[in-house]
């Protein structure tokens, strides 16, 4: 994966996952850091980005009434 500086991404062990709601609250973040000030005596690095709001917006019900 490539990333340009200043960015953070969520990442998630998506092994097997077909569905949204078997992905685990666990996530590991992957961060870029970008230098925006250098002093004579201090680096000051950023990085931004969103961490994802998990619900489970499929429905079975309604899978279920299209098929029959």
């Amino acid at each position: 994966m490539f990333m340009r500086s200043g960015i953070m991404m969520p990442r998630n062990d998506a092994t097997k996952v077909t569905r949204l709601s078997q992905l685990n609250n666990s996530f590991e973040l992957v961060i870029a850091l970008k230098l925006v000030e250098k002093t004579t005596a201090r680096y000051y690095y950023k990085a931004q980005g969103g961490l994802l709001a998990l619900n489970d917006y499929d429905n079975n019900e309604d899978v279920t009434a299209c098929i029959n």
